[in-house]
């Protein structure tokens, strides 16, 4: 049988040619790029917040997930599996933390922040002054309101809790935690209260 030469140059063109797309088509997965944020300075006792990030050219990422890899091991990272977080610390010094994040072709990328940790400014703080107010003398079934007061030579009050000391019986705070609050009590007697 005689053979059409063009035929078979043309049937391994085209063989060829497939061929070709097929190994175009075959993209290689290109990483996460993970953004741990600007390096940060605090001062104790604040904590600070991590906003991180990550993106994927030709996918999307799925997982972060944030650890620290220098400086005192004292550091608390509240949810070390989001891409925002808070870290909290109780020693000064400078500490390294790493965001690591993943495509969803299970493809790493990685990115570190900087974090310097200062002294507390509490040294030396002077305590708060408070006054709870006079003394009351009132008959049951009254109530008592009394209003307290406080002050701060070096910086200012930002929270007052009223709690019974000492008395027969019972007592009723009815608003704790502001400078003026009522009690209520369901036995006569002698009671003391303080405010801090």
């Amino acid at each position: 049988m005689t053979r059409n030469p063009y035929a078979l140059a043309a049937l391994v063109l085209m063989l060829s040619f497939a061929s070709c797309v097929k190994d175009n088509d075959v993209k290689e997965n290109q990483a996460p790029v993970a953004e741990a944020g600007p390096a940060k300075n605090v001062t104790l006792p604040d904590s600070v917040v991590v906003a991180g990030s990550g993106s994927d050219v030709d996918g999307k990422v799925v997982t972060y997930s944030w650890s620290q890899i220098a400086g005192p091991i004292n550091s608390s990272i509240v949810n070390p599996g989001a891409a925002s977080t808070v870290i909290r610390f109780t020693v000064p010094g400078s500490y390294l933390f790493q965001l690591a994040v993943t495509d969803d072709k299970g493809t790493p990328g990685v990115d570190t922040v900087s974090i310097v940790v200062n002294g507390s400014k509490i040294e030396g703080n002077k305590v708060p002054v408070t006054n709870a107010g006079p003394s009351r003398s009132i008959t049951l079934p009254d109530t008592v309101v009394v209003t307290g007061s406080a002050s701060d030579v070096d910086g200012r009050v930002v929270a007052y809790l009223w709690s019974q000391v000492s008395g027969p019986g019972s007592s009723t705070i009815i608003n704790p935690g502001t400078t003026t609050t009522g009690f209520r009590f369901t036995e006569p007697g002698t009671y003391i209260f303080q405010t801090v």
